[in-house]
């Protein structure tokens, strides 16, 4: 299995990392929007934005722009407030905390 992690916080990515390799899942993680967009994934892949992120637009925003270049598999993590704390728009299947969602 395939996914994909965008998130600025290096611990999660770390973190992510472990679990992915114990379950044999091939995990690509990137700082940035703009990182993942460099690259040719494919549109299915079950992607996983953060939240919060320290500059520029939050996870909410990413996944409406990422919905808009035909990448419906989106979800948003959080570990800084209570996942039913935040309105989840049309465009995202759902918001998670932080923990390896697989």
């Amino acid at each position: 299995m395939d996914l994909v992690l965008i998130d600025n916080d290096e611990l999660i990515h770390g973190t992510w990392k472990m679990v992915a390799r114990s379950k044999k899942h091939h995990l690509f993680c990137f700082q940035t929007l703009e990182e993942f967009l460099n690259q040719s994934l494919p549109r299915p892949i079950p992607i996983y934005l953060d939240f919060h992120f320290q500059n520029g637009p939050n996870g909410i925003e990413l996944a409406k722009i990422l919905y808009q270049k035909g990448y419906k598999n989106l979800y948003i993590t959080t570990g800084s407030c209570e996942t039913t704390e935040i309105d989840k728009p049309k465009e995202v299947i759902s918001i998670l905390d932080k923990e390896y969602p697989l």
